[in-house]
């Protein structure tokens, strides 16, 4: 059952989580660099910090906020999601080991995409990738016919983010998510229930298909790579991406670029990295 935490118990957990984190580094630097046989008492302390600092991610993912942050176009159904609103220091935003809960979604759920637009930036100790500053649409996707987007807003410490969810009417018609918003992977669930990650464009060796009995067809069609489309006017205009208003707490689907506050926004169109408070480099597009 999740059980937010509030802004000063957060503050607290990641104070001491932290602390234990760095001393955990120090002590396994020690084993694996010690030139002697390392003692039974600093092995025990290590084993015993990074079993406490497992049992604290665990504790995280029960208490990081689940918000209502969309909504299903299909259904029609307020689509809940995880995510660490307090501020990027969060382990949520954590780019390459992210903690986050299953998600309970709609069946129609497809993937979530996002941009944030930068206010001060956290002292992290991790890598954050929260996408580029204005919000965008991935037009091989989009334009497809069984897909459908929703834009809305979040503030996250003392950010604005934009969370984009895309929803699918037919899964036979599937194709290849984007990473999950703030990751280097996407996720999904498989016919056991088991929670499985995948990074988008790459197949990892021990899951890459066996091709080796196929027949050979000879086609032309070529693997999408996907592009990143910042005029959102159009989008909205076909009715593809449809738009929930800022502070809306009945998340009504709206439609139509008249009082859509989305659209023209000024920042940047590089995608963040930033680690350690800083802004370290836009992030190369994937296209």
């Amino acid at each position: 059952m999740n059980t937010p935490f509030t802004a000063e118990e957060r503050r607290k957990f990641l104070q001491e989580y932290s602390k234990l984190h760095e001393k955990s580094l120090e002590l396994e630097y020690q084993v694996v660099t010690s030139e002697v046989e390392v003692s039974d008492d600093l092995v025990k302390e290590t084993d015993t910090l990074r079993v406490k600092l497992g049992e604290m991610r665990d504790q995280y993912r029960l208490n990081v906020p689940v918000l209502p942050l969309s909504r299903c176009p299909y259904t029609n159904q307020v689509v809940y999601h995880s995510i660490d609103h307090y501020g990027l220091d969060g382990l949520w935003w954590n780019s390459e080991a992210p903690i986050r809960p299953v998600e309970v979604l709609p069946s129609s759920f497809f993937m979530l995409n996002g941009a944030l637009d930068l206010g001060k930036i956290e002292k992290t100790t991790f890598v954050v990738k929260p996408g580029p500053e204005v919000p965008y649409v991935i037009p091989e996707i989009l334009s497809l016919p069984q897909f459908k987007a929703v834009i809305s807003k979040v503030k996250i410490g003392d950010h604005t983010g934009y969370p984009i969810f895309y929803f699918i009417e037919d899964w036979e018609e599937a194709v290849e998510p984007m990473n999950n918003w703030g990751t280097n992977y996407w996720s999904f669930l498989d016919a056991d229930m088991q929670l499985g990650y995948h990074e988008y464009g790459v197949y990892a060796e021990e899951q890459e298909p066996d091709y080796s009995d196929e027949e050979i067809i000879d086609d032309e069609d070529e693997e999408i790579e996907y592009t990143y489309d910042f005029d959102l006017a159009k989008w909205v205009d076909d009715g593809k991406l449809l738009w929930v208003a800022p502070d809306d707490p009945a998340f009504m689907l709206r439609k139509g670029t008249s009082g859509c506050s989305y659209l023209n926004l000024s920042g940047s169109r590089q995608f963040s990295v930033l680690f350690d408070g800083e802004y370290v480099e836009p992030e190369e597009e994937e296209s």
